[in-house]
């Protein structure tokens, strides 16, 4: 197990000097390579090792930039979520805790010039960071990712991607006990208001699209 560690530290360490050079070199576990608890070893080495950088002065962590910490993200996350090991998630929210706010903002800006530049799917970037956003990010940090994505927002494409992705996800996901402050920001938020609009029934719980249909009624009056 601590020679899977140590493995598994010594891959991130390069893979680390990869992203900085901004290769986009990620992170596997591959099972066919490694036994279970061996994948369970390398998965908790990159833990301790995330957990390293965050504490060493030879890691400058606050001035990282937002495209080189998200693929760190994208990095650790893809061998949690291939693997479906939700015990991880809680790490992934202590990690998500100590970024500051303009790496989710630049993240979303980034994600939405995308979309609004109409690449082909194999081209954009900063689609599979939104994917990390959706499933490791905070209720909070999420909703703050998608005021920022919603804001940006520049035509009926754009929200229409936001509001068939994290939108749904996070209505899915949070709807119900996020009600509240859906209802509040949606009164002073023509643009959410917007891409509620395009959510439909099946992509949400019974009460949430109830409240969806409360509040498009109410802005139309």
């Amino acid at each position: 197990m601590v020679a899977a560690q140590v493995m598994g530290q010594a891959n991130i360490r390069q893979n680390l000097a990869n992203l900085r050079k901004g290769s986009g070199s990620y992170i596997w576990c591959r099972s066919a390579t490694f036994p279970h608890a061996a994948i369970q070893a390398f998965l908790q080495g990159v833990m301790e090792f995330w957990q390293t950088l965050l504490h060493t002065t030879q890691f400058d962590y606050q001035n990282a930039t937002p495209l080189f910490i998200s693929r760190l993200l994208v990095s650790l996350s893809r061998g949690v979520l291939q693997k479906g090991w939700k015990e991880n998630y809680m790490a992934f929210e202590r990690l998500w805790d100590q970024l500051n706010n303009h790496v989710l903002e630049e993240i979303a800006q980034n994600w939405v010039l995308e979309l609004r530049k109409d690449l082909p799917e194999d081209d954009r970037e900063y689609a599979s960071r939104v994917k990390v956003v959706m499933f490791t990010a905070t209720q909070i940090q999420l909703w703050q990712f998608l005021m920022t994505a919603i804001e940006f927002a520049h035509s009926e494409h754009e929200l229409a991607e936001i509001a068939a992705g994290p939108l749904a996800y996070f209505l899915r996901k949070f709807g119900e006990e996020f009600s509240l402050p859906l209802e509040t920001q949606a009164q002073s938020n023509s643009k959410l208001v917007q891409a509620l609009g395009m959510i439909e029934a099946t992509m949400v719980p019974e009460s949430v699209w109830q409240q969806i249909l409360t509040i498009r009624e109410e802005s139309a009056s």
